[in-house]
């Protein structure tokens, strides 16, 4: 999908900058949106809000549209909105979870401070912590949630 509200672009520019700063003297490619992702199992494809690589860059031998379509991701964020959170946390989920080299599924609220990181443990499974207070942890990047929001405009819910 193209075209975005101005908190999703922020939101999307804040983790940029934040994993490339935690990745930077990794073997490891922070991208934006414009990286398309194929996913065989479902035969889909998909243009995730962030996208991130270790290692080797694996691109598809075919070509889609003239583009280089990206099969290995590390890590994959979704930044949803309204509109798009059930997809992002449905239909979109399962093909993302059955990428063998997916680290990470971290879907990040636009409505409000909640990062949700599924992690791949030693087994294969999936495991799915939520973040609204603390700092949240993607990959092996600690991220402040003030980081994230910042400039957005609303406030991590205080517990009382």
């Amino acid at each position: 999908m193209t075209g975005a509200q101005e908190v999703h672009n922020r939101i999307v520019g804040n983790l940029i900058g934040e994993l490339y700063v935690c990745l930077k003297t990794k073997e490891c490619q922070v991208y934006p949106s414009d990286f398309l992702v194929y996913i065989p199992e479902c035969d889909d494809y998909f243009y995730p809000d962030i996208t991130v690589v270790c290692d080797n860059v694996e691109i598809a031998e075919e070509k889609r549209r003239g583009l280089d379509v990206l099969l290995n991701p590390k890590i994959v964020v979704e930044v949803s909105s309204k509109s798009t959170a059930e997809y992002d946390l449905s239909e979109k989920m399962k093909c993302y979870l059955k990428l063998n080299n997916l680290q990470n599924y971290v879907v990040v609220s636009s409505e409000n401070k909640l990062v949700i990181v599924y992690t791949r443990d030693k087994d294969g499974d999936f495991k799915v912590k939520t973040y609204s207070e603390e700092d949240a942890l993607i990959g092996e990047c600690k991220i402040k949630l003030e980081d994230i929001y910042r400039k957005i405009g609303f406030k991590a819910k205080k517990e009382k």
